[in-house]
């Protein structure tokens, strides 16, 4: 058995993106202050105003690279959808935005969660949102090579991916060896 686990290309579009949709509700909150006039309840606001800029201030840094924002944007969304469901302002629909910042939390956590594949004696595990098996049989050739994973179906599909830091202590000779014995077994 073999566990290896795929890199995440998309991290820092998923950083700017995060960064992005924080931007928008600190821009929203500092314009919904300075424009009312009216002795409404702002503690909402506040708190928004406040989350918001230490999220911006602090996952800034991870903007433009394949780091870990140091405070998941998914923790923020949350935090800001509970802001817009306790905000007074009826001009727009708050229980529209919340449910927005809900999928926006539930997509940037699942976005980032690892990719594995574990490779069993007799199947092909592959967890994305959900978990894919594939028989060997249905494969033509694997190989880890340079640090690239290529699995070649029969039916023409090709799937490669560089595989994370993580992984690459694994023995490609080994693994390499491993997957040619198990696709002798299914042919």
């Amino acid at each position: 058995m073999f566990t290896i686990i795929l890199k995440n290309e998309k991290l820092s579009f998923y950083n700017r993106l995060g960064l992005f949709i924080v931007l928008i509700n600190l821009l929203y909150f500092i314009n919904y202050v300075l424009r009312t006039h009216t002795y409404v309840n702002v503690t909402a606001i506040v708190v928004g105003i406040g989350v918001s800029f230490i999220g911006l201030v602090l996952n800034i840094g991870s903007a433009s690279k394949n780091n870990k924002p140091r405070i998941p944007f998914a923790a923020i969304f949350t935090l800001l959808a509970v802001i817009w469901a306790t905000h007074e302002n009826f001009a727009i629909d708050k229980y529209a935005v919340f449910v927005a910042m809900i999928i926006f939390a539930f997509l940037d956590y699942n976005a980032r969660k690892k990719t594995f594949i574990i490779f069993f004696d007799d199947r092909i595990e592959l967890n994305l949102f959900r978990l894919k098996i594939y028989q060997w049989e249905k494969l033509g050739n694997v190989i880890l090579k340079d640090r690239v994973l290529t699995l070649d179906f029969k039916d023409d599909r090709l799937m490669q991916a560089e595989i994370d830091q993580e992984s690459w202590g694994v023995d490609e000779g080994a693994f390499n060896v491993f997957c040619k014995q198990q696709l002798r077994m299914d042919n």
